[in-house]
């Protein structure tokens, strides 16, 4: 019967990347095209709220592992998302719209640890696939986006972009509650959480390579990809129902990569070959962007999201639980999500200043040159030189 509880992860998985899909992939166009803000503004928001959950995301990973209330954390981190988000749809300037976007973001930034920590602990005991659970986003994500961008065509970006993302994190909620009691772990293991995780973790070098390789590599497509809606409305012409496609052309792929990676892919090929299959893709995504001239054209790069995802995802849950002691997961998870929202808000950042002073076309060149030298760091390396083993506990 717990077995059959795994379905309620990809019902979560599948509303909340549903939701997240809209400010991720319209919020920056609303806000330039509604508020009237620029480039440098755009990438001070960006910049600053990520860089206070860099602060707090550590945090929230020290509570889980000590208090064990990561489903009670989530359920708190989805209400304040959702009353945050309600109070930026009434904003009309600048200070108000980069206060409540600060605090969505603070709030967001909980989200991912919970909720991933309490599913591969579910796969970890009660056995599943953590892939399958995590594809439900891919499919949330593409039929939300898709569907936002047809509605925006028709009634206008500003009177459904908030509507449809409280509806959907609403939903997410709901499935929260109904998620199995997280496995109690040893007690010893409850008195080692109490100190230690930090030092611990970084005196691992393979932990901290695997922190290097994700902030370098696939932070870089989350923090610039706010600017993708940005970049085919108003530098290639494009409009809302292509910033639509192209969100398909991202989730559709990695959705079927998905389901075949944590089974399939990782387990033949190993840790190093999936997380140099992801940079070289990365590098050759950005040189399709910066050259593109049409949205058609752009779109063909973001097809090789899917290499880049699934590292950063499934790639490093499963690397960690192989690398990480048990009572440190919890916290070596939301550390890393620290480090990768380190990586969005800089790259976020220097995307906006990029964005204004030489165009939006210029901000992939930029960052296809540092992935292509990330390339070359994990080709000499051999912190990723590990088989993969799918850890599944009693």
């Amino acid at each position: 019967m717990k077995k059959k509880k795994g379905i309620l992860y990809f019902c979560f998985y599948f509303f909340y990347f549903a939701g997240h899909s809209v400010p991720l992939t319209y919020l920056n166009v609303y806000l330039e095209k509604y508020l009237g803000l620029t480039g440098s503004q755009l990438g001070r928001i960006s910049g600053i709220s990520l860089l206070l959950c860099v602060v707090l995301i550590p945090v929230w990973g020290m509570i889980g592992d000590r208090t064990r209330a990561y489903k009670s954390l989530l359920v708190g981190f989805l209400l304040a998302v959702i009353t945050f988000t309600f109070l930026l749809s009434k904003q009309t300037a600048f200070i108000g719209a980069l206060i409540f976007c600060i605090l969505i973001e603070v709030s967001r930034s909980g989200i991912n640890p919970m909720a991933d920590t309490l599913a591969m602990d579910y796969t970890a005991h009660h056995g599943g696939n953590f892939g399958l659970y995590r594809s439900g986003g891919s499919i949330g994500w593409m039929i939300a986006a898709l569907t936002v961008g047809l509605l925006a065509n028709s009634f206008g970006l500003d009177h459904i972009i908030f509507n449809v993302y409280i509806l959907l994190l609403t939903c997410a909620l709901v499935f929260v509650f109904l998620f199995p009691r997280i496995s109690a772990l040893k007690a010893e293991s409850s008195k080692k959480a109490q100190k230690g995780n930090l030092r611990t973790l970084f005196q691992n070098k393979r932990y901290v390579f695997l922190m290097f390789v994700s902030l370098t590599t696939g932070m870089v497509a989350d923090g610039i990809g706010s600017y993708s809606g940005n970049h085919i409305i108003f530098t290639l012409g494009g409009n809302e129902l292509q910033v639509s496609l192209n969100s398909l052309c991202q989730t559709f792929p990695e959705f079927l990569y998905m389901l075949i990676f944590t089974s399939l892919i990782l387990p033949k090929l190993g840790y190093k070959k999936v997380y140099l299959m992801s940079a070289a893709a990365l590098t050759i995504r950005f040189a399709i962007y910066f050259i593109a001239g049409s949205p058609y054209i752009f779109m063909l790069g973001t097809l090789l999201h899917l290499f880049t995802i699934t590292c950063t995802t499934a790639g490093n849950l499963a690397f960690m639980r192989q690398i990480v002691p048990e009572e440190n997961y919890g916290t070596a998870a939301t550390l890393m999500f620290s480090a990768n929202t380190l990586g969005r808000a800089f790259y976020g950042y220097i995307g906006g200043q990029i964005y204004e002073l030489l165009g939006s076309r210029y901000i992939y060149l930029f960052v296809m040159i540092e992935v292509a030298i990330v390339l070359l760091v994990e080709l000499k390396s051999k912190l990723l030189d590990i088989p993969y083993q799918k850890v599944v506990e009693e």
